[in-house]
């Protein structure tokens, strides 16, 4: 009978544990990503398939568990991953609460690592006796902190065509700037890790070194040709987003009216007021706006 390849996702921030697990569960038809925020887990769980989501619950400073929203988010809107609780809070009254949101199972910790693989899994869980073409799988999420100060964050630049040249030979528009997360990271993906920006309220900072790697790519190509860069509405209701921008734009050598901004529908605007400020004061400076 031939297994199933299984996707897990870990969550838990205490690293030792995390590791821990990775050697109790990693194996051929395996493929298991690791994180340790819970935003991350939330961003990778709207946009790909798990089979099952092994999460910790935690006390928070406000009172209550930390997890349970995620908890409550997967078994409501994803019936077809099965949520396993690995905590060192496991109560009665979190046990019905559990049952109550369709929870696989709650272990504790750590006596319950002994019976995880076997729910998971049971008699039909991988050996280690497979080909490499049925080899799993182990990716870290970073956590966004770590991406942000080791400024890991890079760019590639995209030709914009001009369909209709105003001179023979002038065909190249200008370049749009997109972004990239960690090589080989599940936050390669710019709309992943900037969707962990936002949900960690980080927004602003995160695209500002965004806008830094295009600049900084932008420089190795020859031209004038006008630049274009990516920004989510809610970034902009940053009171001081238009004066960064700008002193960013002057220490790479272009000015404002250089770079074009595009407008990404990706997110509605909460504060109307500070973003249309922003927009007036873009303008006033010389940047040209788009909507991507």
């Amino acid at each position: 009978m031939t297994s199933k390849r299984r996707r897990i996702l870990l969550l838990d921030d205490d690293r030792d544990l995390l590791q821990l697990l990775v050697a109790y569960l990693k194996g051929p038809l395996v493929d298991l990503v690791v994180c340790s925020e819970i935003e991350a887990a939330e961003c990778l769980l709207d946009r790909e398939h798990f089979d099952v989501l092994v999460t910790d619950l935690e006390l928070s400073a406000l009172g209550g568990l930390e997890g349970i929203r995620l908890v409550r988010h997967v078994t409501c809107n994803f019936p077809n991953t099965d949520v396993v609780v690995f905590s060192g809070y496991i109560n009665d009254e979190v046990r019905e609460l559990g049952r109550a949101l369709g929870v696989l199972e709650l272990l504790d910790k750590p006596h319950g690592l002994f019976r995880l693989r076997k729910i998971l899994g049971g008699e039909n869980w991988p050996d280690k006796g497979r080909s490499d073409d049925e080899s799993g799988s182990v990716r870290q999420v970073e956590t966004l902190e770590s991406v942000l100060s080791s400024r890991c964050i890079t760019a590639v630049l995209q030709p914009i065509v001009a369909l209709a040249p105003v001179r023979p030979g002038e065909w190249l528009h200008g370049v749009e700037g997109l972004s990239r997360g960690p090589e080989g990271s599940p936050l390669r993906n710019p709309d992943v890790f900037l969707d962990l920006a936002s949900r960690k309220e980080r927004l602003f900072e995160t695209e500002l070194q965004c806008f830094e790697a295009v600049l900084v790519e932008r420089r190795s190509l020859p031209g004038s040709h006008g630049l274009f860069l990516n920004t989510r509405p809610r970034s902009m209701s940053m009171p001081d987003f238009s004066a960064q921008l700008c002193e960013l734009v002057h220490r790479y050598g272009y000015k404002p009216c250089d770079v074009v901004l595009e407008l990404t529908e990706q997110q509605s605007v909460l504060n109307s007021e500070a973003f249309e400020a922003t927009l007036g004061a873009l303008r006033t400076r010389g940047f040209r706006l788009a909507l991507d």
